[in-house]
Protein backbone atom coordinates (compact mmCIF):
# COMPACT_ATOMS: atom_id res chain seq x y z
CA UNK A 1 0.00 0.00 0.00
CA UNK A 2 2.89 2.55 0.82
CA UNK A 3 4.17 2.34 -3.11
CA UNK A 4 0.36 3.21 -4.32
CA UNK A 5 -0.19 5.98 -1.62
CA UNK A 6 3.64 7.64 -2.83
CA UNK A 7 2.69 7.24 -6.39
CA UNK A 8 -1.25 8.90 -5.04
CA UNK A 9 0.12 12.12 -2.94
CA UNK A 10 4.02 11.92 -4.06
CA UNK A 11 5.05 13.01 -0.44
CA UNK A 12 5.49 10.80 2.66
CA UNK A 13 3.61 12.69 5.17
CA UNK A 14 -0.20 12.76 4.58
CA UNK A 15 -3.88 13.53 6.85
CA UNK A 16 -5.89 11.28 7.56
CA UNK A 17 -8.54 12.66 5.14
CA UNK A 18 -6.24 12.13 2.41
CA UNK A 19 -5.79 8.42 3.97
CA UNK A 20 -9.40 7.99 4.21
CA UNK A 21 -10.11 9.34 1.07
CA UNK A 22 -7.69 6.69 -0.56
CA UNK A 23 -8.96 3.81 1.43
CA UNK A 24 -12.64 4.01 0.54
CA UNK A 25 -12.58 6.09 -2.45
CA UNK A 26 -10.21 5.44 -4.52
CA UNK A 27 -11.68 4.08 -8.14
CA UNK A 28 -8.91 1.33 -8.39
CA UNK A 29 -8.43 0.41 -4.81
CA UNK A 30 -11.03 2.49 -2.79
CA UNK A 31 -13.19 -0.47 -0.17
CA UNK A 32 -16.13 1.70 -2.41
CA UNK A 33 -15.24 0.91 -5.70
CA UNK A 34 -16.76 -0.30 -8.21
CA UNK A 35 -14.83 -3.39 -8.50
CA UNK A 36 -15.21 -4.13 -4.49
CA UNK A 37 -18.75 -3.72 -4.60
CA UNK A 38 -19.69 -7.05 -3.50
CA UNK A 39 -18.60 -5.74 0.24
CA UNK A 40 -20.77 -2.75 0.04
CA UNK A 41 -23.38 -3.10 2.75
CA UNK A 42 -22.01 -6.92 4.72
CA UNK A 43 -19.66 -5.05 7.58
CA UNK A 44 -22.49 -3.04 9.18
CA UNK A 45 -26.06 -3.10 9.17
CA UNK A 46 -28.15 0.06 8.79
CA UNK A 47 -31.37 1.08 9.13
CA UNK A 48 -33.06 0.40 6.07
CA UNK A 49 -31.46 -2.93 5.61
CA UNK A 50 -32.61 -4.03 8.90
CA UNK A 51 -36.56 -3.24 7.82
CA UNK A 52 -38.05 -1.80 5.15
CA UNK A 53 -40.99 -0.35 7.46
CA UNK A 54 -37.91 2.45 8.12
CA UNK A 55 -38.11 3.93 4.95
CA UNK A 56 -42.14 3.63 4.65
CA UNK A 57 -41.83 5.96 8.33
CA UNK A 58 -39.73 8.28 6.52
CA UNK A 59 -42.01 8.72 3.70
CA UNK A 60 -44.74 9.50 6.51
CA UNK A 61 -42.70 12.46 7.48
CA UNK A 62 -41.91 14.02 3.49
CA UNK A 63 -45.26 13.94 3.16
CA UNK A 64 -46.18 15.53 5.99
CA UNK A 65 -43.44 18.16 5.39
CA UNK A 66 -45.18 18.49 1.82
CA UNK A 67 -48.79 19.28 2.93
CA UNK A 68 -47.15 21.26 6.09
CA UNK A 69 -45.57 23.37 2.83
CA UNK A 70 -49.12 23.65 1.83
CA UNK A 71 -48.58 21.06 -1.12
CA UNK A 72 -46.38 22.75 -3.84
CA UNK A 73 -47.14 21.54 -7.23
CA UNK A 74 -43.01 21.26 -7.98
CA UNK A 75 -41.61 19.10 -4.98
CA UNK A 76 -38.41 17.39 -4.83
CA UNK A 77 -36.79 14.23 -2.83
CA UNK A 78 -32.73 13.82 -2.83
CA UNK A 79 -31.38 11.19 -0.98
CA UNK A 80 -27.48 11.78 -0.54
CA UNK A 81 -25.37 8.75 -0.59
CA UNK A 82 -27.84 6.25 -1.42
CA UNK A 83 -25.90 4.09 -3.45
CA UNK A 84 -27.55 0.81 -2.83
CA UNK A 85 -31.27 2.36 -3.34
CA UNK A 86 -32.64 0.17 -0.47
CA UNK A 87 -34.02 3.60 1.27
CA UNK A 88 -35.24 5.12 -1.57
CA UNK A 89 -36.93 2.34 -3.13
CA UNK A 90 -38.58 1.94 0.34
CA UNK A 91 -39.35 5.08 0.81
CA UNK A 92 -40.74 5.75 -2.75
CA UNK A 93 -43.36 2.48 -1.82
CA UNK A 94 -44.42 4.41 1.68
CA UNK A 95 -45.23 7.76 -0.54
CA UNK A 96 -47.51 5.57 -3.33
CA UNK A 97 -49.26 3.72 -0.65
CA UNK A 98 -49.90 7.31 1.31
CA UNK A 99 -50.80 9.22 -1.69
CA UNK A 100 -50.22 8.08 -5.67
CA UNK A 101 -51.18 12.24 -6.54
CA UNK A 102 -47.85 13.15 -4.64
CA UNK A 103 -45.97 9.99 -5.85
CA UNK A 104 -46.86 11.12 -9.28
CA UNK A 105 -45.56 14.69 -8.84
CA UNK A 106 -42.66 13.60 -6.89
CA UNK A 107 -39.13 14.67 -8.47
CA UNK A 108 -36.51 11.85 -7.33
CA UNK A 109 -32.80 11.95 -7.28
CA UNK A 110 -29.88 9.88 -5.88
CA UNK A 111 -26.88 11.14 -5.64
CA UNK A 112 -23.51 8.82 -4.56
CA UNK A 113 -20.06 8.55 -6.00
CA UNK A 114 -20.81 4.48 -7.06
CA UNK A 115 -24.05 2.56 -7.77
CA UNK A 116 -24.43 -1.05 -7.60
CA UNK A 117 -24.66 -3.28 -10.99
CA UNK A 118 -28.06 -4.16 -11.94
CA UNK A 119 -29.76 -1.96 -9.47
CA UNK A 120 -33.74 -2.35 -9.49
CA UNK A 121 -35.43 0.70 -9.16
CA UNK A 122 -38.35 2.29 -9.64
CA UNK A 123 -38.79 4.60 -13.25
CA UNK A 124 -39.37 7.91 -10.94
CA UNK A 125 -35.83 7.49 -9.40
CA UNK A 126 -33.12 9.25 -11.12
CA UNK A 127 -29.32 8.53 -10.24
CA UNK A 128 -26.46 11.05 -10.30
CA UNK A 129 -22.92 10.18 -10.13
CA UNK A 130 -21.22 13.00 -8.24
CA UNK A 131 -19.20 12.96 -4.70
CA UNK A 132 -20.86 16.47 -4.16
CA UNK A 133 -24.31 18.45 -4.42
CA UNK A 134 -24.50 20.35 -7.42
CA UNK A 135 -28.54 20.98 -8.18
CA UNK A 136 -30.28 24.11 -7.95
CA UNK A 137 -33.32 26.11 -7.09
CA UNK A 138 -34.70 22.91 -5.05
CA UNK A 139 -38.14 22.78 -3.17
CA UNK A 140 -38.48 19.70 -1.35
CA UNK A 141 -36.64 17.18 1.31
CA UNK A 142 -33.10 16.57 1.36
CA UNK A 143 -32.18 12.55 3.09
CA UNK A 144 -29.03 11.29 4.17
CA UNK A 145 -28.45 7.90 6.06
CA UNK A 146 -24.91 7.29 7.44
CA UNK A 147 -23.53 10.28 4.84
CA UNK A 148 -21.81 12.39 7.35
CA UNK A 149 -20.31 9.43 8.88
CA UNK A 150 -18.65 8.23 5.80
CA UNK A 151 -16.94 11.87 4.54
CA UNK A 152 -13.36 12.14 4.86
CA UNK A 153 -12.04 13.45 8.47
CA UNK A 154 -8.50 15.25 10.19
CA UNK A 155 -7.79 13.94 13.61
CA UNK A 156 -7.45 16.41 16.40
CA UNK A 157 -5.82 16.42 18.98
CA UNK A 158 -5.81 19.31 22.05
CA UNK A 159 -2.64 19.78 23.87
CA UNK A 160 -1.81 22.78 26.20
CA UNK A 161 -4.51 25.04 24.91
CA UNK A 162 -2.98 24.25 20.89
CA UNK A 163 -4.79 21.66 18.63
CA UNK A 164 -2.38 19.46 16.53
CA UNK A 165 -3.27 17.80 13.67
CA UNK A 166 -2.08 14.01 13.39
CA UNK A 167 -0.61 13.66 9.92
CA UNK A 168 0.84 9.65 9.31
CA UNK A 169 4.25 9.41 7.49
CA UNK A 170 3.61 5.71 5.95
CA UNK A 171 6.87 4.96 4.90
CA UNK A 172 7.94 4.98 8.31
CA UNK A 173 5.42 2.08 9.51
CA UNK A 174 2.65 4.60 9.48
CA UNK A 175 4.31 6.68 12.56
CA UNK A 176 2.05 9.32 13.34
CA UNK A 177 3.21 13.32 13.37
CA UNK A 178 1.47 15.84 15.28
CA UNK A 179 1.77 19.20 13.33
CA UNK A 180 0.69 22.39 14.71
CA UNK A 181 -2.90 24.15 13.76
CA UNK A 182 -3.41 27.85 13.66
CA UNK A 183 -7.16 27.49 14.72
CA UNK A 184 -9.55 26.28 17.50
CA UNK A 185 -12.47 24.45 15.92
CA UNK A 186 -14.15 23.88 18.80
CA UNK A 187 -13.85 27.57 20.22
CA UNK A 188 -17.20 28.00 21.06
CA UNK A 189 -17.88 24.58 23.44
CA UNK A 190 -17.04 24.01 26.61
CA UNK A 191 -12.72 23.81 26.59
CA UNK A 192 -12.79 21.08 29.40
CA UNK A 193 -14.75 18.99 26.56
CA UNK A 194 -12.39 19.62 23.70
CA UNK A 195 -9.11 19.46 25.90
CA UNK A 196 -9.60 15.83 27.84
CA UNK A 197 -5.89 14.65 28.16
CA UNK A 198 -5.08 12.44 25.22
CA UNK A 199 -8.89 12.34 23.39
CA UNK A 200 -8.39 12.28 19.62
CA UNK A 201 -11.52 14.58 17.95
CA UNK A 202 -12.31 13.91 14.20
CA UNK A 203 -13.05 17.18 12.39
CA UNK A 204 -14.24 17.01 8.42
CA UNK A 205 -14.18 19.86 6.24
CA UNK A 206 -15.65 17.85 3.81
CA UNK A 207 -18.75 17.51 6.03
CA UNK A 208 -19.36 21.43 5.96
CA UNK A 209 -18.39 21.64 2.45
CA UNK A 210 -21.79 19.36 1.90
CA UNK A 211 -23.68 21.60 3.91
CA UNK A 212 -22.18 24.48 2.15
CA UNK A 213 -23.60 22.64 -1.56
CA UNK A 214 -26.45 21.98 -0.46
CA UNK A 215 -27.50 25.38 1.18
CA UNK A 216 -26.22 26.75 -1.95
CA UNK A 217 -28.72 24.51 -3.96
CA UNK A 218 -32.17 24.25 -2.00
CA UNK A 219 -34.67 27.31 -2.18
CA UNK A 220 -36.96 25.98 -0.04
CA UNK A 221 -37.50 22.92 2.13
CA UNK A 222 -36.04 20.48 4.59
CA UNK A 223 -33.15 18.44 5.05
CA UNK A 224 -33.10 15.06 7.73
CA UNK A 225 -30.08 13.66 8.53
CA UNK A 226 -29.43 10.27 10.35
CA UNK A 227 -26.44 9.21 11.54
CA UNK A 228 -24.42 7.62 14.52
CA UNK A 229 -22.56 10.32 16.90
CA UNK A 230 -22.67 12.54 19.80
CA UNK A 231 -23.01 15.95 21.23
CA UNK A 232 -20.47 17.57 23.21
CA UNK A 233 -22.60 17.33 26.24
CA UNK A 234 -22.54 13.57 26.03
CA UNK A 235 -18.86 13.82 27.05
CA UNK A 236 -19.61 15.26 30.22
CA UNK A 237 -21.49 11.92 30.79
CA UNK A 238 -18.62 9.02 29.27
CA UNK A 239 -15.32 10.81 28.71
CA UNK A 240 -14.60 7.58 27.10
CA UNK A 241 -17.21 8.37 24.05
CA UNK A 242 -15.77 7.48 20.96
CA UNK A 243 -14.64 10.67 19.26
CA UNK A 244 -12.08 9.01 16.52
CA UNK A 245 -12.01 7.19 13.28
CA UNK A 246 -14.28 3.99 13.54
CA UNK A 247 -12.43 1.05 11.22
CA UNK A 248 -14.75 -2.09 10.60
CA UNK A 249 -13.52 -5.38 9.03
CA UNK A 250 -16.13 -8.18 8.53
CA UNK A 251 -18.38 -6.75 11.01
CA UNK A 252 -15.96 -6.77 13.46
CA UNK A 253 -14.23 -3.28 15.33
CA UNK A 254 -10.50 -2.96 14.86
CA UNK A 255 -8.02 -0.77 16.47
CA UNK A 256 -5.84 -0.52 13.40
CA UNK A 257 -6.76 3.24 11.71
CA UNK A 258 -4.04 2.16 8.88
CA UNK A 259 -5.28 -1.15 8.35
CA UNK A 260 -3.58 -2.39 4.55
CA UNK A 261 -7.02 -4.62 4.00
CA UNK A 262 -10.04 -3.32 2.20
CA UNK A 263 -12.18 -2.00 5.71
CA UNK A 264 -14.80 1.00 6.38
CA UNK A 265 -13.59 3.60 8.02
CA UNK A 266 -16.01 6.03 9.30
CA UNK A 267 -16.36 9.16 12.42
CA UNK A 268 -18.62 9.28 15.19
CA UNK A 269 -20.24 12.05 13.98
CA UNK A 270 -20.35 15.28 16.10
CA UNK A 271 -24.18 16.65 16.18
CA UNK A 272 -22.76 20.43 17.60
CA UNK A 273 -20.56 20.98 14.24
CA UNK A 274 -23.24 19.99 11.96
CA UNK A 275 -25.98 22.16 13.54
CA UNK A 276 -23.58 25.23 13.59
CA UNK A 277 -22.59 24.66 9.64
CA UNK A 278 -26.34 24.29 8.82
CA UNK A 279 -27.15 27.41 10.50
CA UNK A 280 -24.58 29.33 9.34
CA UNK A 281 -25.40 28.33 5.98
CA UNK A 282 -28.89 29.46 6.31
CA UNK A 283 -30.62 26.71 7.72
CA UNK A 284 -33.12 26.84 10.65
CA UNK A 285 -32.97 24.24 13.30
CA UNK A 286 -35.86 22.24 14.04
CA UNK A 287 -35.31 19.22 15.92
CA UNK A 288 -32.52 16.51 16.80
CA UNK A 289 -33.51 13.15 18.62
CA UNK A 290 -32.53 9.66 19.17
CA UNK A 291 -33.59 7.29 15.88
CA UNK A 292 -35.76 5.85 18.91
CA UNK A 293 -37.77 8.69 19.48
CA UNK A 294 -38.04 9.45 16.20
CA UNK A 295 -39.44 6.72 15.32
CA UNK A 296 -41.88 6.70 18.08
CA UNK A 297 -43.07 10.13 16.79
CA UNK A 298 -43.70 8.32 13.77
CA UNK A 299 -46.07 6.19 15.25
CA UNK A 300 -43.64 2.94 14.84
CA UNK A 301 -46.02 1.20 17.70
CA UNK A 302 -49.00 1.51 15.87
CA UNK A 303 -47.91 0.50 12.64
CA UNK A 304 -46.26 -2.24 14.65
CA UNK A 305 -49.73 -3.21 16.07
CA UNK A 306 -51.99 -2.84 12.82
CA UNK A 307 -49.42 -5.21 11.17
CA UNK A 308 -49.80 -7.71 13.68
CA UNK A 309 -53.39 -7.22 13.70
CA UNK A 310 -54.00 -8.25 10.08
CA UNK A 311 -50.94 -11.03 9.91
CA UNK A 312 -51.87 -14.34 8.32
CA UNK A 313 -48.97 -16.30 9.00
CA UNK A 314 -47.65 -15.35 12.81
CA UNK A 315 -44.68 -17.20 12.93
CA UNK A 316 -43.48 -14.65 9.79
CA UNK A 317 -45.47 -11.98 11.56
CA UNK A 318 -43.54 -12.25 14.78
CA UNK A 319 -40.22 -12.11 12.87
CA UNK A 320 -41.27 -9.05 11.70
CA UNK A 321 -42.23 -7.45 14.42
CA UNK A 322 -38.64 -8.40 16.02
CA UNK A 323 -36.59 -6.47 13.30
CA UNK A 324 -38.93 -3.64 13.91
CA UNK A 325 -38.31 -3.40 17.18
CA UNK A 326 -34.47 -3.54 16.76
CA UNK A 327 -35.31 -0.18 14.72
CA UNK A 328 -36.13 1.30 18.36
CA UNK A 329 -33.58 -0.92 20.47
CA UNK A 330 -30.86 1.50 21.90
CA UNK A 331 -28.85 -1.21 22.41
CA UNK A 332 -28.60 -1.35 18.76
CA UNK A 333 -29.32 1.72 17.75
CA UNK A 334 -29.07 4.06 20.47
CA UNK A 335 -26.17 6.20 19.38
CA UNK A 336 -28.09 7.00 16.05
CA UNK A 337 -29.52 10.51 16.02
CA UNK A 338 -31.64 12.33 13.64
CA UNK A 339 -31.38 15.53 12.86
CA UNK A 340 -33.65 18.17 11.05
CA UNK A 341 -32.91 21.82 9.64
CA UNK A 342 -35.45 23.94 7.17
CA UNK A 343 -34.82 26.99 4.56
CA UNK A 344 -36.71 29.53 3.69
CA UNK A 345 -40.47 28.46 5.93
CA UNK A 346 -41.44 31.09 8.20
CA UNK A 347 -42.98 29.64 11.09
CA UNK A 348 -41.76 25.86 9.98
CA UNK A 349 -40.98 23.68 12.89
CA UNK A 350 -40.79 19.61 13.81
CA UNK A 351 -44.26 19.83 15.70
CA UNK A 352 -46.59 21.29 13.09
CA UNK A 353 -45.33 17.94 10.44
CA UNK A 354 -45.79 15.87 13.32
CA UNK A 355 -49.50 16.95 12.79
CA UNK A 356 -50.15 16.46 9.38
CA UNK A 357 -48.71 12.73 9.69
CA UNK A 358 -51.31 10.05 8.56
CA UNK A 359 -50.83 6.11 8.87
Amino acid sequence: MQKKLHHKFHTKLISYDQFMEYKLYDKNEGYYSVKNQELWGIDYSTSPIVHSAFGFLIAKYIYAVWISMNSPSTFSLIEIGGGNLNFINNIFDGIKKLSPKFADLLNIMVIDRNFKNNLQRHKNIQLMNSDSFNLKNITGVVISNELFDALPFKRLINKKDKFYEIFVNYCNDFEEQELEIKYNPFSKYPKDIYSIPGKVFTYSPSQKKMIKDIAAGMKYGVILTIDYGYFFNDLKKNKNLMTDARIIKKQNIINNIYSEDLVDISSFVNFNLLIDWFTEFGFDFMFSDKQSKFLQDLDIVNFTKSYLKNAVNMAEALKYIRSLEDLIDDEIFGDYLVLGVSKGLSNFNHNLVLDKLID
